[in-house]
C-alpha cells in the first residue's frame, strides 16, 4: 500500500466505485453482472482498507478507538440503508444512490490529505526483523 501511496490507491479504489456502481445500471446480463460485482467488491476491498490505514495514520494514539468506531459504523449502516432503499424504492433508484455516494466519496478522497508512510530504508527492515529474532530467541531462552 505505501509503495503505490495511500492516497493514489484510496482514489483508484473510489474510481473503480463509481464506475462499477454505475455499470450496474447499465442491466448487461447476468454474466457480465457477476464480473461487475466481483471488480467492485476488489474496489470496495482496496477503499476499506486503505481508509483503515488512513484513519489510524491520522486519529491520535489517545481516540484510535473513537476513529475506528468512525469506520465501522459507515459499514454497519450502509447495509441497513441499501436493504431498506431497495425494499421501499426498488433496486433503480439504490444504484443511482450507490453511484451518487461513491462520486461524493471520490470527491472527499481527492480533496484529504493524507499521511505518507516512512520510507524505510532495506537495511532498516532487516536490523528490525534481527532484533525482533533475538528477542524471541532470548524468550524462549
Amino acid at each position: 500500500m505505501d509503495k503505490v501511496g495511500r492516497k493514489r490507491l484510496l482514489v483508484a479504489g473510489a474510481i473503480g466505485e463509481v464506475v462499477f456502481s454505475v455499470l450496474y445500471l447499465a442491466g448487461l446480463g447476468l454474466a457480465p453482472l457477476f464480473a461487475i460485482r466481483l471488480l467492485h467488491g476488489f474496489a470496495y476491498g482496496v477503499c476499506s482498507t486503505t481508509i483503515g490505514t488512513i484513519v489510524t495514520a491520522l486519529v491520535p494514539d489517545s481516540r484510535k478507538g473513537e476513529g475506528m468506531l468512525s469506520v465501522t459504523l459507515g459499514a454497519a449502516i450502509g447495509p441497513f440503508l441499501g436493504m431498506f432503499l431497495s425494499q421501499n424504492a426498488g433496486f433503480f433508484p439504490l444504484f443511482v444512490t450507490t453511484a451518487v455516494v461513491a462520486g461524493l466519496s471520490l470527491l472527499a478522497a481527492a480533496q484529504l490529505k493524507v499521511p505518507e508512510a516512512a520510507q524505510e530504508s532495506d537495511e532498516d527492515i532487516e536490523e528490525a526483523a534481527e532484533e525482533i529474532a533475538r528477542d524471541e530467541r532470548d524468550e524462549r531462552a
